[in-house]
């Protein structure tokens, strides 16, 4: 554990009806952490009702690997003409945790990226004392155990609820041709994405978007509401219930479009899409399993490629080999 509690209060003020203790959960991996926690930290200082007692990270922040791991976003933006490299991997460069570090508030990386570990509970119950929870981006689910621990626990969803429940709702609003992609803070519960709405909002989806565009837009969205969130939380507001039919994007459901035994069941027109949207497509081709960041059409026979259903011929203009190092290392691709 890194840093002391000096500006976050005591236990015995939360107790006591002074201000209410905030714990906070987060990936500083992720983009909308990058964005969302420094913002986070502005909109605390600005009130006396709320103070910092902790934050939680689901797994230590990367520095030295982070252009790697962000190759095959930066790729597609490229291939797509975009001419910049991916917001994300931009944001993520610099000290995620710079904020929290310069008021010296606690910092805890939990066990195995598990939330529920009874070590984590205890803290957040007895050291911190902590009232209320906000998760960033923490993707395990959190457990009866640790949700009753808080007064209330609220979780930022990068999609619309009910008809996104899941993961990766940027790359599935893309892949969906979506106008307007949605972000969503929600009460949380013992499911998946499906607790009661607090503050929900969209933002425009771009021709040339990738997820990458999405999810900074949306995050830099979502912190301007940040001052309401927490005016919502403090008062205790129970949300509204999630309408309509709910939409549950697993990690099955991601394998599933991602992995494609034979290129040539695929329209050009579909092949598109899902680079588009999903960044990397893994492939069986002659060579074996690949993974493609990068298709265009060409002439029959020209370079490593393959026909499509509808006798168009895809050149590969970008592969990602993903280097055994990077999993060794804990880089993430995905």
């Amino acid at each position: 554990m890194m840093g002391d509690h000096e500006r976050t209060g005591s236990a015995a003020d939360g107790r006591a009806g002074g201000p209410r203790r905030l714990v906070v959960f987060a990936d500083p991996r992720q983009a909308a952490p990058a964005v969302l926690l420094p913002a986070l930290v502005s909109a605390v200082d600005c009130r006396t009702d709320i103070v910092f007692a902790g934050l939680l990270l689901s797994r230590p922040p990367l520095r030295w690997l982070e252009r790697s791991a962000n190759h095959a976003e930066r790729s597609l933006q490229r291939l797509l003409g975009t001419g910049r490299f991916d917001a994300a991997a931009r944001t993520l460069a610099g000290d995620v945790l710079a904020s929290v570090r310069q008021r010296r508030l606690p910092i805890v990386v939990v066990p195995n990226g598990d939330p529920n570990d009874e070590s984590v509970v205890a803290l957040v119950r007895d050291s911190f004392a902590a009232q209320i929870g906000l998760n960033l981006y923490c993707m395990r689910r959190f457990k009866p155990t640790l949700i009753e621990c808080l007064d209330q626990c609220v979780n930022y969803h990068n999609g619309r609820l009910p008809q996104m429940r899941g993961i990766r709702a940027s790359n599935w609003s893309i892949y969906a041709g979506e106008s307007q992609s949605g972000f969503t803070f929600h009460r949380m519960d013992a499911q998946w994405d499906s607790g009661a709405i607090l503050l929900e909002d969209e933002v425009p989806v771009h021709e040339r978007d990738t997820a990458g565009d999405l999810e900074v837009r949306k995050a830099t969205s979502a912190a301007a509401r940040l001052p309401l969130l927490l005016d919502a939380m403090l008062r205790g507001d129970a949300g509204r219930p999630q309408m309509g039919s709910p939409s549950y994007h697993s990690a099955a459901k991601l394998n599933d479009i991602r992995r494609v035994p034979d290129p040539s069941l695929l329209t050009a027109a579909e092949w598109q899409r899902r680079i588009r949207a999903f960044a990397r497509i893994e492939a069986r081709l002659e060579r074996g399993w690949v993974g493609l960041t990068g298709l265009s059409a060409a002439p029959a026979g020209s370079g490593l490629g393959f026909y499509t259903t509808d006798r168009q011929w895809l050149r590969v203009m970008s592969i990602d080999f993903r280097p055994t190092w990077m999993a060794r290392f804990g880089g993430h691709w995905n």
